[in-house]
């Protein structure tokens, strides 16, 4: 009688045992399936053209890049006379300092040949249609040789940076997985893209808060503190996405 009573109870906690993990399982669930689902709220493509999307954005932005080093490194031009001047806009990227010769044009056969390439309608429906916005009056903390200690940098340290906002949410998660941030994390920063803002040969001070895509003191630094291109996001209603990429640090 005493080993049916002990039988009893071992079977009744084993059931609750049992009880207990599957209500474990359905939770962590539950819990991912909101967390995946919260991070499509705000993205109109799935994960595998978002990942498309994102690898075309990496290797448009890459070549610019590299476009700006070869100039640098192979035409002689100093940064101040790199001119981005295209035949799609021809009046905001002028560099009165660029050489006649187009030698220092980034899209122009006799400087880095490049073609302009648009920024993909599926990843920013702002701009799309449009090239990437370049400018010369942001800095990223950590990246080029400013003091990284420094809450804000020299008013000489403002890099050379191609960005677009309005990103799509997942293309910005998997533009973030390509430039190796851990997680695809998206950071939250307070910079916005400086629309209207046009690299012309000349620098802003770039070291302000507002002006700074990382912000940190110290060891105290945003998840993009030395990353030299990422997507984050700047909180907002609704919130907006954008993707940077320095060109040229200082």
């Amino acid at each position: 009688m005493q080993n049916q009573a002990l039988h009893r109870r071992n079977t009744q906690s084993g059931n609750a045992l049992w009880y207990i993990l599957i209500a474990i399982a359905l939770l962590v669930g539950l819990t991912y399936a909101l967390m995946r689902n919260s991070s499509k709220m705000a993205s109109n493509l799935g994960d595998d053209e978002a990942r498309i999307v994102a690898a075309q954005i990496m290797r448009s932005l890459t070549d610019l890049h590299d476009g700006v080093a070869k100039l640098s490194l192979m035409n002689g031009c100093p940064d101040t006379q790199i001119s981005f001047d295209n035949t799609f806009d021809t009046t905001n990227y002028v560099n009165a300092s660029a050489p006649s010769d187009k030698h220092c044009h980034v899209f122009d056969v006799a400087g880095a040949g490049l073609s302009r390439e648009l920024v993909p309608a599926s990843a920013s429906s702002t701009y799309a249609g449009l090239g990437w916005s370049i400018d010369g009056t942001r800095s990223v903390n950590g990246v080029g040789p400013e003091n990284a200690t420094q809450t804000v940098c020299a008013s000489n340290c403002a890099e050379l940076i191609a960005s677009a906002t309005g990103i799509d949410a997942a293309v910005c998660r998997e533009y973030n997985l390509l430039a190796k941030i851990p997680d695809g994390t998206i950071a939250t920063e307070s910079d916005t893209a400086p629309i209207g803002t046009y690299f012309t040969g000349t620098y802003g001070a770039g070291n302000t808060n507002p002006t700074r895509i990382s912000t940190g003191t110290g060891l105290s630094t945003t998840a993009l503190y030395g990353v030299k291109t990422g997507c984050f996001m700047v909180s907002g209603s609704p919130d907006v996405y954008q993707i940077y990429y320095v060109l040229l640090a200082r």
